[in-house]
This record gives C-alpha cells, sequence and structure tokens, in this order.
C-alpha cells in the first residue's frame, strides 16, 4: 500500500462588509423625504420637483424620463447661467441636478450665485470626478450645495429622486387623511420626527 495525501484548496467567496457610508446614505434620503413633506407643507407651490441643469441634453432626457416615471414633474435648464436666471426670477424647484462641468458657468460656481440670491432648495452637484469625503465636504460647504454625487457611485441621482417621490407621496397622502381644521393646527406644532441633514452646510440649510 502506497500512503498519500492529497490537498484540496477550496477558494470560497468572501463576504461583503456593510459599507461603512450606509448610515449617511440613509440619513441623505431620510433628509431628503423630509425636505420634500416640508415642501407640500409649504403654502407657495413649486415650479417643479426637479431641475435638470447640464449642457447635455441626453442627460436631461434621462433626468426627465426618470422623474416623469417617479411622478414628478421636470424643468431643465441647459447650463449654469439659465439656472441662475431662474433662481433670480424666484422659481421654486425640489431639487436641483446640477452638473458640474459646463462650459459657460460651472456646477459649483452656479450653486454659490443662486444662494447668493436667496435660493434655499436642495442643491446636488453631479460630477464623474473621483473624490475624497474631504473633498465633497470642502464643496458643500464652500458652494452651499446640498450633496455630490459621483456617477457610478450610490448614492446616487436616481435614488435621491426616489426618495423626494416617496416625501411627497407621504405628504399628500397624509393631506388626504387629515381634516382642512387639524391640517391649519398641525402646521403651527414641530415635526417630532423631523431629522436634520447631516450633508447640509450649517450655512445653508434646508429651508422652503
Amino acid at each position: 500500500a502506497i500512503d498519500a495525501s492529497i490537498t484540496i484548496t477550496i477558494s470560497l467567496p468572501r463576504m461583503q462588509e456593510p459599507a461603512a457610508d450606509d448610515a449617511s446614505r440613509l440619513d441623505v434620503f431620510q433628509g431628503i423625504e423630509q425636505a420634500a413633506i416640508d415642501a407640500m407643507d409649504h403654502s407657495d407651490a413649486l415650479d417643479a420637483d426637479v431641475l435638470g441643469v447640464d449642457d447635455n441634453s441626453l442627460l436631461l432626457k434621462m433626468y426627465a424620463r426618470k422623474a416623469l416615471k417617479s411622478g414628478l414633474s421636470f424643468k431643465s435648464a441647459s447650463d449654469g447661467d439659465a439656472a441662475v436666471e431662474l433662481a433670480r426670477q424666484g422659481k421654486r424647484y425640489g431639487i436641483v441636478l446640477m452638473d458640474k462641468q459646463m462650459p459657460e458657468l460651472t456646477g459649483d460656481l452656479a450653486c454659490s450665485s443662486m444662494r447668493q440670491l436667496g435660493y434655499k432648495g436642495l442643491v446636488a452637484l453631479v460630477t464623474a470626478d473621483n473624490m475624497s469625503g474631504e473633498e465633497k465636504d470642502k464643496l458643500i460647504c464652500e458652494f452651499g450645495l446640498n450633496m455630490v454625487l459621483i456617477k457610478g457611485e450610490a448614492p446616487s441621482w436616481m435614488e435621491c429622486l426616489d426618495a423626494w417621490s416617496k416625501g411627497k407621496k407621504e405628504a399628500l397622502a397624509s393631506k388626504r387623511q387629515t381634516a382642512p381644521h387639524d391640517r391649519s393646527l398641525n402646521r403651527t406644532q414641530p415635526r417630532a420626527d423631523r431629522r436634520s441633514f447631516r450633508g447640509l452646510c450649517k450655512s445653508h440649510s434646508v429651508a422652503f
């Protein structure tokens, strides 16, 4: 008899660890949902749920398709200057998807100009640039952005629109279930479940 030993190596798939920023992503979505609820409570109607700002017409079509599919109204602007002009006219939008790289006026500078005009709505900078968390935070605080979305990474602009749609639906459902006199009374009371939007720069908190 011949003694022999056989070694078998089995490669097992590595268990995927939960992403470290899952909690912060949840905060972003909850913040967007709450902003939508607050917008529905405001007496002045939004000019549109979503404003897409991009010099790429194909991307604007993608934004429009997703927004309409989610039951959201949509408007577009072809460059940063046009977005600033809309803010100057007093237009209000639920969430602005602002491209970073535009030829006339970049998205971050456009957002800064809108803030100087008193614009208070959500503005998300959409970019293909790779950025660290510190770089994102710097942009947010320096230019008055609410968030920076990296194309191909989470959270995505599509998830943000889904969050706005969810908040809007919740607000509309609540309005239907609340009697008119009760609704006016509830507006004077603070929300017990109101959440702060941690991704916001303190000097540019969400307000409607």
